[in-house]
């Protein structure tokens, strides 16, 4: 069964590294301070001040949000899908041990989980910070770019 954040549309980058051994999403952790009890207790205490809150204006309409990202934090299966670690080490690096490579893991299992539409970069940075931006030096750039989408999307298909 494809849970309700699933079907969602979602937009997601991360901070983390998907080439480290272990590869978690940290904006999907709560930060050590706050246990999900605390969570919980902060949402009920939420509910009870909707009604005040959903007065002003500017707050109308995101108790939507809110819950879907209350629901994303404390859904274990949601993490699971981004513990890239789960996978087996073969599988890894059979997608390429590179950003570009890990991401396009990344999507699989996302596809897996039920997500519809993913978007992915492939994380390859050149020195401008552009990618894919070869309007100068190309072969040197694409002899740099190539490699880990040939490598990831052959593993992906």
């Amino acid at each position: 069964m494809v849970e309700d954040w699933a079907s969602n549309s979602i937009r997601w980058s991360s901070t983390g590294t998907p080439t480290a051994k272990i590869f978690g999403v940290s904006e999907l952790s709560l930060p050590a301070e706050v246990s999900f009890e605390r969570l919980e207790s902060r949402r009920h205490l939420l509910s009870i001040l909707n009604p005040q809150i959903d007065r002003v204006k500017q707050y109308q309409g995101m108790d939507k949000y809110r819950e879907r990202a209350g629901s994303m934090l404390s859904s274990s299966s949601v993490r699971d899908v981004f513990e890239l670690s789960r996978e087996d080490s073969r599988t890894r690096d059979l997608y390429g041990r590179n950003t570009t490579g890990q991401s396009l893991l990344l999507c699989r299992r996302l596809i897996e989980a039920g997500v519809r539409f993913i978007t992915c970069m492939n994380g390859v940075l050149g020195k401008a910070g552009l990618d894919w931006d070869t309007h100068s030096n190309n072969f040197p750039e694409l002899r740099r770019l190539i490699p880990p989408d040939d490598q990831g999307f052959s593993a992906l298909i």
